[in-house]
């Protein structure tokens, strides 16, 4: 893969601006209490992707969720215990992958399930977290409007497994299959760090990366690179190419069909 990317790099800059990092999301449930020592005993879930696509496109600013659901009596209130299960999936930074590389372009975004985090003192609006299974993201909207989004690959299996144990007789969250593996071996470490290297190649800290064992860079480490190379493909999408970079492409070889 690495040998590929200085034929890469252009497109890695030039084809999708980069999306919120993991980071933001998790940021975005702090803001809202959800997180495992401060979450409420009020969690609603529900399990109804009709209700939740029309949610996201379609719902008047202050019309409530439930208005949309069909089949009220699948919804459910979490428990404490549950809602704190959640929550501490939802803050661990191993749920989520890299964002550096931008969108999937998997489609529409197909929710199987949305969590409803209620209204705060502050009078914001409830929150709803929505996830999809389909390509493991994860969107969380207000008012209908989104304030957080991410790829959660590598929590699949355990949001997959919170499901079916809150809803053990759905066959929609029985039917979800468990990733194995070699399912997730597109997000290793070693990969994420040649990617980083080409969009920050004189970054530090991808530079003290690079030049340690990939089992031996923290996850702390490689969030704050994700995080360096969303703000790096953000600036490039809008100022351009530094001087530096401009030298560098000019250098590239040309792919035919490639050039942006």
């Amino acid at each position: 893969m690495n040998r590929l990317l200085p034929f890469l790099f252009p497109l890695l800059l030039l084809a999708i601006p980069a999306l919120a990092a993991p980071k933001d999301v998790r940021r975005v449930l702090k803001e809202h209490g959800f997180i495992p020592e401060q979450v409420r005993g009020d969690i609603v879930a529900y399990p109804e992707p009709s209700m939740t696509t029309r949610l996201v496109g379609e719902a008047p600013k202050e019309m409530d969720v439930t208005e949309f659901d069909p089949l009220p009596t699948v919804s459910k209130k979490l428990t404490k215990k549950q809602s704190t299960e959640l929550a501490g999936i939802l803050a661990d930074p191993k749920t989520y992958i890299p964002r550096m590389l931008g969108d999937k372009l998997c489609g529409m975004f197909h929710a199987d399930v949305a969590i409803r985090i209620p209204d705060d003192a502050g009078g914001a609006g409830s929150a709803y977290i929505l996830l999809c299974f389909t390509c493991n993201q994860i969107r969380i909207i207000q008012h209908t409007q989104g304030i957080g989004f991410a790829d959660i690959d590598r929590g699949r299996n355990r949001l997959v497994l919170f499901l079916r144990s809150v809803w053990p007789d759905d066959q929609r969250f029985q039917n979800l299959r468990l990733y194995q593996p070699k399912d997730l071996e597109g997000v290793m470490v070693k990969d994420q760090l040649d990617l980083a290297a080409a969009i920050l190649p004189d970054d530090p800290l991808v530079k003290k990366a690079l030049a340690m064992k990939p089992e031996e860079v923290s996850d702390e480490d490689l969030e704050e690179i994700d995080v360096r190379c969303v703000a790096e493909r953000e600036r490039y999408h809008r100022e351009g190419p530094t001087e530096a970079q401009k030298e560098r492409e000019k250098q590239l070889p040309k792919i035919p069909g490639l050039e942006p």
